[in-house]
């Protein structure tokens, strides 16, 4: 499917996929234990969110360049995940 073969450091990777007992589709992801964007940001000083708005626009310039363009069209702060790492 099209998140198999997405490949980019910005976009978690799909490693994955299952169907519950009662038929519902069920992702696996990677584990981001950063938590998100949403519960980061108050946290986040001005000199690192430069760095972390253009990590998301090159995962996104990735997105709209493939053959065809991938629209994410729900991007929004609770779904942007870190690793811990990153927010250190």
């Amino acid at each position: 499917g099209i998140m198999a073969e997405l490949a980019h450091p910005h976009i978690l990777q799909l490693l994955g996929v299952c169907i519950t007992p009662d038929q519902d589709i069920r992702l696996v992801m990677e584990y981001m234990d950063g938590g998100s964007l949403a519960d980061c940001l108050p946290n986040i000083s001005s000199k690192q969110i430069i760095p972390i708005i253009t990590q998301i626009a090159f995962a996104m310039h990735y997105l709209h360049s493939r053959n065809p363009p991938i629209l994410h069209r729900d991007l929004v702060l609770s779904i942007l995940l870190f690793y811990s790492i990153i927010l250190v």
